[in-house]
């Protein structure tokens, strides 16, 4: 199942087959006319795999919403200890101005409370890590490698693998206004990009999704990151409000027509089985998703000391002068590492999580502390040192100081070079926010919760799954290894299933392929769709174009080789 961004990339090349004439003319005009009409009603139809589980299911979402908030209130940490900055510097740099004491005693009662939160987001972050190392459902095997009755798969899981032809049939016919019709031909769209894009993710992964669970999430939502980037797809949030065909948040549902069409498609296609859940829900969930998957933004790095502040510097005893030296503030953002080969100790160590992030968070605090005291300390004794702080540290005299600065002691320090120290002491406390939040983002997109960033691509973590691999012969797929959650960013190395083939796609082929060398097969699917077209495996389960299968009778699905019965267009 592909991701989000490429579904709705694949929108735009489906358009663009109709509009070179595939399919039956009078048909194809609706389809093209229904899509310019009525987009949101298009992507949600190129979103339905996404639908389907949104309904079924709001494991990922919960953990998506925990992150989130944890995001949101450690960036709005992150602006109070800027905000304290900023009252500092400002005094610091005006301290004759009569509202600059003011100003610098009011970075104190920001401290405070600033330092009162942090024990408690430091405990949620651990409880957080521990809910995600790995994604939980992911860890859970795949229903066909369970050799589960069809009846108990999740719908998602079922949707890809069974009748997936019939259900575009059904909802082509059943569609009654442009709204239905959008949806239907954004469904066809789904259709074409599941078959194209998981053969794509089969083939940098080096097995299909039911083998390897994690990885594939990985590449899922690399191969929609680059998508994204250079192809310049909208935004996430963007997406959701086209989607939600203008309803306000939360309360958005599926129009009545496209609802009654799509319910009734899933019937016929999966007679006798438990029906999805509420599609209503689901859309609202994927909104929601939607939405949160965009919140996840770094803020700016911390600014240098100010030229006349580091000036200063030069009168502190020990001090080098001359300026501040630019600091680096943790791993580069764009990622754990920085060359293009293959993954490193250090994207293992942050695929199995880092639970450093609290400490970091414990380390802010300490700073903070430690920055409360140094105010105290300039007001009662006029300047402050390592030495002095450490020992009220030590001694319980992190409290807020009782004696404000007054504006002889704001004047002095300013000139002294004791301003320019805390304001440097401030810039360590951003930095090793900074720090914790790059590092926490890298994190929730290494174990597949969130998409990496465009600058995190040409890392050796992501970048391996945006460029096919050069496969030998009869060398796919590979077997799910027995360490997968502790692996599962190296290309596995496992034995292959049986019986083998060549990798799906031919190697060197970056994500652009999927939208740029649009294969004849996909054109002929575009026309076969209209007719009796072949129930293609959406999860590209045994390559390119294979069609949905069952185990054959009597065998099992870890039998080597693997005796598979392909399914007719009506077996389920």
């Amino acid at each position: 199942m592909i991701d989000y961004w490429t579904h709705t990339a694949y929108l735009d090349v489906y358009g663009q087959i109709l509009a070179g004439g595939a399919g039956p003319p009078e048909l194809r005009d609706r389809l093209l006319t229904a899509i310019k009409s009525d987009p949101g009603s298009a992507t949600l139809g190129a979103l339905v795999d996404h639908l389907v589980w949104h309904a079924d299911d709001d494991a990922e979402l919960g953990l998506v919403r925990q992150a989130s908030d944890l995001w949101s209130r450690a960036l709005t940490i992150y602006g109070q200890v800027s905000a304290a900055r900023d009252d500092v510097e400002a005094a610091l740099l005006s301290p004759g101005d009569p509202a600059s004491p003011a100003r610098f005693n009011q970075a104190t009662a920001q401290l405070v409370a600033l330092k009162n939160g942090l024990g408690t987001l430091q405990a949620q972050i651990t409880a957080l890590h521990a809910a995600l190392a790995p994604i939980p459902h992911l860890r859970r095997p795949h229903p066909r490698q369970e050799s589960r009755d069809i009846a108990s798969w999740p719908f998602a899981d079922r949707f890809l693998a069974r009748r997936t032809a019939a259900f575009l049939q059904k909802l082509l016919s059943g569609a009654t206004d442009d709204g239905s019709t959008a949806f239907a031909a954004g469904a066809v769209s789904s259709y074409l990009g599941n078959a194209a894009g998981s053969a794509y993710l089969g083939a940098v992964v080096g097995g299909p999704r039911r083998l390897h669970r994690v990885r594939d999430r990985l590449a899922r939502n690399t191969v929609g990151a680059w998508i994204s980037v250079n192809r310049g797809q909208p935004s996430l949030t963007e997406l959701a409000e086209l989607v939600s065909l203008g309803a306000e948040r939360g309360a958005e549902t599926i129009p009545g027509p496209t609802r009654q069409c799509l319910e009734a498609a899933l019937a016929a296609a999966y007679p006798g089985l438990p029906p999805a859940g509420d599609l209503d829900t689901g859309l609202r969930r994927m909104a929601e998703h939607l939405r949160l998957l965009d919140t996840f933004g770094l803020p700016p790095l911390p600014r240098p000391l100010p030229p006349a502040l580091a000036a200063t510097l030069t009168l502190v005893p020990g001090s080098p002068g001359g300026g501040v030296k630019v600091q680096s503030y943790g791993d580069d953002p764009n990622g754990p590492t920085s060359s293009t080969t293959t993954p490193t100790t250090s994207d293992k160590q942050t695929a199995a999580g880092n639970i450093c992030l609290a400490i970091l968070v414990l380390l802010v605090a300490l700073l903070v502390a430690g920055l409360i005291i140094c105010i105290g300390l300039l007001a009662e004794e006029g300047k402050c040192t390592p030495e002095r702080v450490w020992e009220k540290l030590t001694g319980g005299g992190g409290h807020p100081p009782q004696v404000a600065v007054t504006a002889q002691t704001l004047v002095t320090v300013a000139q002294n070079g004791a301003g320019a120290e805390l304001v440097r002491e401030f810039a360590k406390a951003q930095g090793a926010l900074f720090q914790g939040l790059l590092q926490a983002r890298t994190f929730l997109a290494t174990i597949g919760l969130i998409y990496p960033t465009g600058g995190q691509l040409g890392t050796p973590l992501f970048a391996q799954f945006t460029s096919t691999p050069s496969t030998a012969q009869n060398g796919w797929p590979r077997r799910s290894p027995p360490d997968e959650f502790d692996s599962y960013i190296y290309a596995p190395t496992s034995p292959v299933e049986q019986p083998s083939s060549s990798a799906p796609l031919p190697p060197g082929k970056d994500p652009g392929y999927l939208l740029d060398a649009v294969p004849s097969w996909i054109k002929e699917l575009t026309h076969d769709i209209f007719g009796e077209p072949p129930s293609i495996d959406l999860d590209a389960d045994r390559g390119l174009l294979h069609r949905c299968w069952d185990v054959a009778p009597g065998t099992r699905i870890d039998d080597q080789p693997l005796s598979v019965h392909l399914l007719g267009f009506h077996e389920i």
